[in-house]
């Protein structure tokens, strides 16, 4: 193999690295809080606009929760953690699922 190809390689995997780890979220609402999964995040110019599928039987009848992830380096070593809050912006009380979103001011 030429040095470059595994190179490129390495990037590759840690680029697939962070998209994964960042996906899982930690959502708290009131004393409950479980996991949630951001399904969709996008660029809208000035600002970004997530959102994130957790349990219904997390959020209940909150209007907004707590939307928070880890942040971990390159070898997965925890170097801090983040949080917004989010709007309940849908939910399915029979399917325990409910979907949360936030924006943010895109950084330049």
């Amino acid at each position: 193999m030429r040095p470059h190809a595994i190179i490129a390689r390495s990037d590759d995997l840690t680029r697939r690295h962070h998209e994964l780890l960042y996906t899982v979220v930690q959502v708290t609402a009131g004393s409950a809080r479980d996991s949630g999964s951001v399904i969709h995040s996008e660029n809208h110019g000035d600002q970004y606009e997530t959102f994130v599928l957790t349990n219904f039987h997390v959020v209940g009848s909150a209007v907004t929760v707590e939307v928070s992830w880890h942040q971990y380096n390159d070898l997965s070593a925890f170097i801090g953690a983040s949080s917004k809050t989010a709007k309940i912006v849908a939910y399915d009380r029979a399917a325990d699922s409910a979907l949360q979103g936030f924006k943010e001011i895109a950084v330049r």
